[in-house]
């Protein structure tokens, strides 16, 4: 299996790790200048650099990792602690990182307060890792933690860092394309890198034509503009063009269309739209129940022929989300399949969801794209989980 690139190309030094400068100065301090009792935690969103930062600044001594998603009980964390009181084999220094800080259990289960009696017990640096530091339960570690905030990477950072991996790689990219890399990563560096491995598997350069294996679209709209040019678009082509660049996926974009098709048709007019609109329905519900999404965009197209119905004189409607619910529950069910996948994958690598899904996943798309029949050996999923695993 390939190696992946966002394992290949880790930070190795401080200098390496970007848009995060006084972060690193911060965590650099908090090794040198150690008082036990006190711990760092570093919040931010996924694929900030968090952990990597931690192990830059680890390098020279031992890294000793504990999810939190794996040991969240009090005796799972007690059974941890003795490892940071004594030096390493070698009478070397530690560093511990406790990764996943969210998942840690509160209550009767005792997972922060045994956390917060590391933290003061330990004689090592400890480092806390978690997406929002001021979750209600992590109060009492907060008391005894420095908190250091990171935001998302910014765009000129994360296009450096990418460009430096291309020269490495002997990738050669547009610069609009790796802008255009960025902007759909949303400042998650790693996910970042791990798009440009795909879009340049088998190559050796970067267009923005092979953006579209990692599902970018050049230029995407907002759903505001994207109803009044489809009601109102003078051909199909047009139509179809104007669904093909919306900034929603098919699925929320037909809700978005069927609820404000009765606003903006009336009479004869609403009664042909509408006929469309079904006729549509009907289309996804069969895609859906023979799940073969890949004809989603067939349905759009029928969705087009609403350039078809005539319509009176324009005039202004205030166009509103489709039913909350509706939404919610295709939410929920799209995050029931991803947890029962990461489970099912979880469960025969003796990792927790949350690494599944952030180290995991990554590679199994990228293998997907060799495998033909799709089967995982030691992993039975679902016709859905397989449709998300490829997604």
């Amino acid at each position: 299996m390939k190696e992946l690139w966002a394992d290949k190309h880790r930070p190795a030094k401080p200098a390496d790790i970007v848009g995060h400068g006084k972060a690193v100065e911060q965590a650099v301090a908090f090794v040198r200048n150690f008082r036990p009792g006190r711990a760092m935690m570093i919040a931010g969103p996924a694929g900030s650099g968090k952990s990597s930062i931690v192990e830059v600044v680890a390098a020279g001594a031992t890294l000793i990792r504990l999810n939190a998603s794996d040991r969240r009980a009090e005796k799972d964390v007690d059974a941890f602690v003795q490892t940071t009181k004594t030096r390493s084999l070698f009478g070397g220094s530690k560093v511990i990182l406790v990764d996943e800080l969210e998942a840690l259990s509160g209550g009767d289960r005792g997972g922060v307060p045994a956390m917060v009696k590391l933290v003061k017990e330990s004689r090592f640096p400890v480092f806390l890792i978690t997406s929002d530091a001021y979750i209600q339960k992590l109060a009492p570690l907060r008391e005894v933690s420095e908190v250091v905030k990171l935001t998302k990477v910014p765009a000129p950072s994360a296009e450096k860092r990418l460009k430096d991996i291309c020269v490495r790689e002997g990738i050669a990219a547009d610069d609009e394309a790796i802008k255009a890399l960025v902007r759909f990563s949303q400042g998650d560096l790693r996910s970042a890198i791990t798009d440009l491995q795909t879009a340049t598997s088998g190559k050796g350069s970067l267009q923005m034509a092979d953006m579209e294996s990692i599902g970018f679209r050049d230029r995407e709209s907002s759903i505001f503009d994207t109803l009044p040019k489809l009601f109102h678009s003078s051909s199909m082509a047009a139509a179809s063009k104007t669904l093909s660049e919306s900034d929603k996926p098919p699925e929320e974009l037909f809700l978005w269309v069927e609820s404000n098709a009765q606003l903006e048709y009336e009479g004869l007019a609403l009664a042909q739209a509408m006929d469309i609109v079904a006729r549509a329905d009907v289309f996804l519900s069969r895609i859906k129940k023979q799940r073969n999404y890949r004809f989603q965009r067939y349905m759009l197209d029928m969705l087009a022929g609403l350039a078809t119905v005539a319509q009176s004189s324009p005039r202004y409607v205030q166009y509103r989300p489709p039913d909350t619910i509706m939404l919610l529950a295709r939410s929920r069910f799209r995050r029931s399949i991803m947890k029962s996948l990461c489970r099912k994958i979880g469960a025969a690598t003796h990792s927790s969801e949350a690494r599944v899904r952030r180290d995991h996943l990554p590679y199994l798309k990228l293998a997907m794209q060799s495998v033909k029949d799709g089967a995982i050996q030691g992993v039975t999923l679902s016709p859905e989980e397989m449709e998300m695993l490829r997604a």
